[in-house]
Parts: structure tokens; sequence; C-alpha cells
């Protein structure tokens, strides 16, 4: 058995899964507060019961997989750079294996990755299989979460590409038009700043001096979600021309709106060199576990069973 664990900004989401000769199986599933405001010691110890909770004899876990807010460093496992900063620097992996006394390995890795690897073997990708007969552990996609930020995660040949500082995929940081918003990066016209939903309502407001949120905007027609999915369909389309890859999945809360999928297979050409049988975008199968699920995988894709 493996144990998926998501590190939300509020949530988290510990799922227990047994590797099928197909697939796998999922036995348990538990969330619980992720109190990030009150300190790393705390998230340790919300995360200690919650694995305890969900497996409560850890000796039968092969690996535990974490996915965290943030670039992961490689090398350390330590998350460098991200969005919860009482994890930046810390080293989660071994507190959580002394407070477990757990002697197996325990993964650490970015959750968009997570997201794109739960899509490749368990959502999207399954599809694809069905529809274009390549199996999933030879496919090449790219997961897109599209939420609170844009966050990305790239998988060649069934296996995430994580890059030689943990900073592969971080799409969301892509210059979508120099000198253009600036971001809380310190650089100016990232894509995150005008694919997001926090973007979305203040290109809305800046449009029409109303503020609405995300939702709402999708649903007014107009120059706002024009944009948008022009937006959209060039920064896809820079993916693609680097990457070439079977299909996109879109993930977070701005992909359940339909809206954004409506032009996307005739814009999508428009912006490729290759234009011919562009690769498909699929809203994503899995569903808000998919970070946990990921997370699980990493464990299972990573680490071989003992002969």
């Amino acid at each position: 058995m493996y144990l998926g664990i998501d590190i939300g900004g509020t949530k988290l989401e510990a799922i227990l899964i047994e590797k099928k000769t197909a697939g796998v199986n999922v036995l348990q599933k538990k969330r619980t507060a992720t109190d990030r405001d009150q300190g790393y010691y705390r998230i340790i110890e919300n995360l200690t019961h919650l694995i305890k909770d969900t497996c409560p004899n850890t000796k039968e876990l092969i690996a535990i997989g974490i996915g965290l807010p943030g670039t992961v460093d490689p090398k350390t496992g330590m998350m460098i750079k991200g969005n919860t900063r009482a994890l930046e620097n810390m080293p989660l992996a071994e507190d959580l294996k002394k407070n477990l006394n757990f002697g197996a390995p325990v993964l650490i890795e970015n959750d968009a990755n997570c997201f794109a690897l739960a899509e490749v073997y368990a959502g999207a990708g399954v599809n694809y299989e069905k529809d274009f007969g390549v199996p999933c552990e030879k496919q090449n996609a790219v997961g897109v979460i599209l939420g609170t930020g844009v966050g990305g995660g790239v998988v060649i040949n069934g296996k995430v590409v994580g890059g030689r500082r943990g900073a592969g995929g971080e799409i969301g940081h892509m210059t979508l038009h120099p000198n253009g918003r600036a971001c809380y990066c310190d650089r100016k016209g990232c894509a995150e700043q005008y694919l997001s939903g926090p973007a979305i309502e203040l290109e809305q407001f800046n449009e029409t001096g109303k503020k609405l949120p995300a939702p709402d905007v999708f649903q007014a027609s107009g120059n706002v979600l024009k944009n948008y999915q022009k937006n959209l369909a060039a920064f896809l389309g820079n993916i693609a021309n680097v990457l070439d890859p079977d299909y996109f999945v879109l993930g977070g809360g701005v992909s359940l709106q339909k809206s954004i999928y409506e032009n996307i297979s005739e814009d999508l050409p428009t912006q490729l060199f290759v234009s011919k049988n562009p690769p498909p975008v699929y809203q994503h199968v899995v569903g808000d576990s998919a970070g946990s699920l990921g997370a699980a995988m990493v464990a299972w894709r990573n680490w071989s069973e003992p002969q």
C-alpha cells in the first residue's frame, strides 16, 4: 500500500491506495485542517495525526508521497519557494519520519506535478488511451492548474519532469505579455497575471468598473472573456511549441468554466508552428482529490516494492 498527502492552504488530505495489476484501488481517504497560520510544527502535528487515522499500521506502507504547494529541491526534498511560507526550507520528510517512527521512504513533490500524474494514470490519460491507443506510461502530457494562481506539471513517458532545481513545470511564470502586469515574483507579464481567477476579476473591474467573482465574469459575454480565450490559446501554444504533448488537462476552479473551451480547437492551431492535429485540451477528470492521489502515485511510481 501507498499513502499520498496533499498539503493545501486550508486542508490536508490523505489517500491510501493499493497497487493492482491494472491501476490502483483507493482504500481510504481523510481530511483535516492545515492550520498553516499556526506554524510549521502545527502542520507536522496535524499531518502525523492524519496519517495515523488513515493508516493506523504505518509498517504496512511501502512509501508515502507528499505534494507541497511550491518548488521542491530534488536534492534536499525541501520546498524552496511556495505560497505556504511556513514550509519553506524545512525538513518535512525527516520530521514526519521521526514522529511516525517510519523507516520507509517519504517522497516530496510539487502539488501541480501530483495533479498531472493523477490525471495521466487515473483521469484524462485513461480516456486518451481509449481514444488513441497510447498507454498511460507512454503518454506525454501537461497538466495546467487555473485557480487562485497558475501552476503546471509536465509528464513525459508517464514520469514527472521536475528539472535540475525542481522548478520544471512552473509555467504560470512564463512571460505571456512582455512588460505587462506586475507579478509577485518581481517580473512582469507572467501568465498567472492573465489566466488566474483573480486576474480575470481584475480585468473585469478595469473594463467595467464592477467587481465580480470570476465565475460570474465567465457567464457574461464581452471583451474580458474573448481576451481570456486568446490568452489561454497563446499560453498553451507556447507550451506546445516546446513540448508537443499528446494533450493538455486543465484543473482548478477556472477550468470548470465551459466558456474557456468554446474556441480552443480553432484558436490553438493558430499559435502552433505545426498546426495540424493540435493536442486536445481536456477538463480534469479526477476531481479535487487529484493532488493526494497523485502524491500516492509519486510514491508508487518512484519506489519499487521489495522483491
